[in-house]
């Protein structure tokens, strides 16, 4: 253990964290987040309330009109997540060295937090159904808009009306296709190349990210990615405590930072699996 150090501000380096953990993100970026001020430890259960549609009736003028009671429905989003950092730098190592190294190892941790976080996310693919996903065993850049477009309309049947609200997180292997499919899209987006936005695609926009899940090598490599909107997937976290201490045994300081958090599909029909298998081109 340690020794607290009395004038370290815990409050103000977990904002610091959470405020960078959110520059680090390409998944979690796009879920529904508006859970996240109930949560206050691991352990906690956001109860989530959502109107059922109203029934439209026939409306006969001779005739009594049907009084419906609203309905809603509650689902629970559980914050069953929790992961930690802890480090400790010599005193000696710190004294070395001409950088800030206690400080980028700080910032490292918001990145290592980021990323196990948006691997959550991505692992959440299993849960989708049959009928919400799109399988092209054999992905390349001549069938490359067919394959995109499949997804796209599974939304448009679902009553997703606005394809600006849908984002397309797609892996690095997957990605190389849409260069190479040579097919017209908004390349102007230099701006916009945090959190791996890269442009729009057939009205959605488009992330590359590290975090999809993936698996084999070489030119068959199997991606599993998501097509959804911001309301698909629910998302809650809190930095429950960041502490720099004083280690009992050593000369040196530490820091440990506790990160919690919740993931669950919310609006099923609004997302899409695209479970793509890259083969290999004969011409480019």
């Amino acid at each position: 253990m340690g020794r607290a150090i009395p004038e370290f501000n815990s409050v103000a380096y977990s904002a610091k964290i959470l405020k960078d953990l959110d520059k680090q993100r390409v998944l979690v970026q796009n879920c529904n987040r508006d859970y996240e001020g109930e949560i206050k430890n691991a352990g906690d259960t956001v109860k989530i309330r959502t109107l059922k549609r109203p029934t439209v009736n026939d409306y006969d003028i001779n005739g009594a009109t049907v009084v419906e009671r609203l309905q809603d429905e509650a689902r629970e989003l559980k914050v069953d997540v929790a992961k930690y950092v802890q480090f400790v730098l010599d005193k000696i190592e710190d004294k070395q060295s001409n950088a800030d190294v206690f400080g980028e190892a700080v910032r490292l941790t918001s990145e290592s937090l980021g990323d196990s976080a948006d691997e959550d996310i991505a692992s959440l693919y299993t849960e989708v159904g049959a009928n919400q996903t799109v399988t092209e065993a054999a992905l390349t850049s001549v069938n490359f808009i067919s394959t995109i477009a499949k997804g796209r309309k599974i939304l448009m049947k679902n009553n997703v009306k606005n394809m600006n609200d849908v984002v397309v997180e797609i892996s690095p292997d997957v990605y190389e296709k849409l260069l190479l499919s040579d097919i017209a899209f908004d390349q102007n987006n230099t701006d916009k190349l945090m959190n791996g936005e890269i442009g729009q695609y057939l009205g959605m926009k488009i992330l590359v990210s590290n975090s999809i899940v993936t698996s084999g090598t070489g030119d068959t490599v199997r991606s599993y990615c998501f097509m959804r909107t911001k309301r698909a997937i629910g998302y809650a976290e809190q930095i429950v405590d960041s502490e720099q201490y004083m280690p009992e045994t050593g000369f040196g300081k530490g820091f440990k930072s506790l990160h919690v958090y919740g993931k669950k599909i919310l609006a099923p029909k609004e997302l899409v699996l695209m479970d793509l298998t890259n083969a290999a081109e004969s011409t480019i």
